[in-house]
């Protein structure tokens, strides 16, 4: 499956109309986040993760600068992300049926815990492996 490059990593995107979407899995997506882009639009306040990230289902593998999450999944990597951090992550988003007014929400499961990333630390761990040899 080749790999698409794409301004931004949306739900929509992903998997189309998420109201329409069947139940379960909907996508994965990986990536390290080092800040955040907000805005407003007629719908609302949005925030979007800047960094490097990479979606894909079955069917599909997309790779960006921009992600945005449900707000489920944003909300704690923003939080690390204005301390200062640059959050390494990799999640399943999910949707679930709902008793709300859309019928449905999502839910994350975090696959590689959320943490702060060290890369110029592990840049000189590979460094020092590869001088060892």
């Amino acid at each position: 499956m080749e790999t698409v490059i794409v301004k931004k990593i949306t739900s929509k995107l992903m998997v189309g109309n998420t109201k329409n979407a069947e139940n379960g899995e909907l996508y994965r997506v990986i990536g390290s986040a080092i800040s955040l882009k907000t805005g407003t639009t007629s719908f609302g306040e949005w925030t979007a993760l800047v960094g490097q990230f990479q979606a894909w289902t079955d069917d599909k593998k997309i790779t960006s600068n921009i992600l945005f999450l449900p707000e489920v999944a944003t909300i704690p990597i923003a939080i690390a992300v204005k301390n200062g951090e640059t959050v390494d992550f990799g999640l399943i988003v999910s949707k679930v049926e709902a008793d709300n007014a859309v019928g449905f929400e999502y839910t994350v499961q975090n696959i590689i815990p959320q943490k702060e990333s060290n890369q110029l630390e592990d840049l000189r761990a590979k460094f020092e492996e590869y001088e060892s040899k």
